[in-house]
């Protein structure tokens, strides 16, 4: 469990950089990786926005939404079917990784196409 831990802070540490004042950051689905990385950008006063989708049908993006605004991160609940009605002001996109397979490939919630 220590393990896990730093290496969430490892990879936060490594990726907040890449949020700058003024970006739109798209997640999907609640993420604890993705939200160490929000959490450091915030508290190194990065001034951001968040889009979280309801990631339906479990709805685990509303439990990240919360946290996100827990912490004083703006965030936006949108639907599930509105990202690409959003995308053109979306900067970049964090999804965390249910697993990693051997070819470099992420598993995560249905709906998240990755390319390799």
């Amino acid at each position: 469990m220590k393990r896990l831990m730093q290496s969430r802070k490892k990879i936060a540490q490594l990726a907040y950089p890449f949020i700058t004042d003024g970006v739109t950051v798209l997640t999907v689905d609640m993420s604890r990786v993705v939200l160490e990385i929000l959490t450091k950008a915030h508290d190194n006063m990065k001034k951001f926005h968040v889009l979280v989708t309801v990631s339906e049908p479990d709805k685990k993006g509303l439990m990240m939404l919360k946290a996100l605004r827990d912490k004083g991160i703006q965030a936006t609940q949108i639907l599930d079917c509105s990202i690409g009605f959003v995308m053109e002001r979306v900067d970049f996109v964090l999804v965390g990784a249910g697993g990693v397979v051997t070819n470099g490939g992420l598993i995560n919630k249905i709906g998240t196409y990755l390319q390799p």
